[in-house]
């Protein structure tokens, strides 16, 4: 079995989740598991065949900037109805997450992203509205949710971008797995959207296998969803 310890480095996807040396969970130095290699599931993305340009275009060093401070940004997030911090507070988030990134560069990326927040879409799917408000049923949200999962050939680590646990009699009945994505697609191009399912559609199914290992969930209780916020859409993926 695996045994978490303090430290660990976090790798994300091409979308501005990318590699960050966050602490996590951190595999034992002794025992059974030290010599598994480790990825992410985000190194799942593209399956066994990858267009190399596709992936350059998305691991472009602004792209992964953007993408670090709006995901940071996302964490404050628990129902959109509660609404989003001051500008002010983002502005400090993101220069802690990426200090190289201008004020301007800042300030920008937070009318785009308010933008994105206000979007139908994303706003129905932040927002406790979508789930049950029976009396017996607790939804709870988490944000940047870290696991350790050992599989075939070795150990796969990360977080979930957005973890929503639904919970009945103390049980967990149900969940979904929201990953946010910054990929830039023009209004309209729903050819790249349907390419970018596909390119990440082994990562967000990983975490949902996760999810169904951890609570003992069958494979229809659990959804795994793409939130392309610069699109304003989301896609269930699994």
């Amino acid at each position: 079995e695996v045994e978490p310890e303090e430290e660990q480095v976090a790798s994300r996807g091409p979308s501005g989740e990318a590699e960050d040396s966050t602490p996590l969970l951190r595999l034992s130095t002794a025992g059974p598991g030290r010599n598994l290699a480790r990825h992410s599931p985000s190194s799942l993305a593209g399956g066994i065949h990858v267009d190399l340009k596709f992936k350059l275009r998305l691991d472009a060093a602004p792209a992964r900037q953007r993408g670090l401070v709006v995901h940071a940004w996302c964490e404050e997030i628990e129902w959109i109805e509660d609404g989003i911090p001051e500008n002010d507070a983002l502005r400090t988030i993101g220069r802690n997450r990426v200090p190289r990134m201008t004020n301007e560069q800042v300030t920008e990326l937070i009318t785009k992203f308010r933008v994105w927040m206000d979007s139908e879409h994303i706003r129905n799917a932040l927002s406790r509205e979508a789930f049950s408000s029976d009396q017996d049923t607790v939804v709870l949200v988490e944000n940047e949710f870290p696991f350790v999962r050992r599989v075939e050939g070795g150990i796969q680590e990360g977080f979930i971008d957005r973890l929503v646990l639904i919970e009945r009699d103390g049980q967990v009945v149900g969940a979904e797995v929201l990953d946010f994505k910054t990929d830039e697609i023009k209004p309209g191009d729903d050819g790249t959207l349907a390419e970018l399912r596909e390119y990440y559609r082994p990562q967000i199914r990983a975490y949902c296998d996760f999810v169904r290992e951890q609570y003992g969930l069958s494979e229809d209780a659990v959804d795994g969803k793409l939130v392309f916020l610069g699109a304003g859409g989301i896609s269930k993926v699994v």
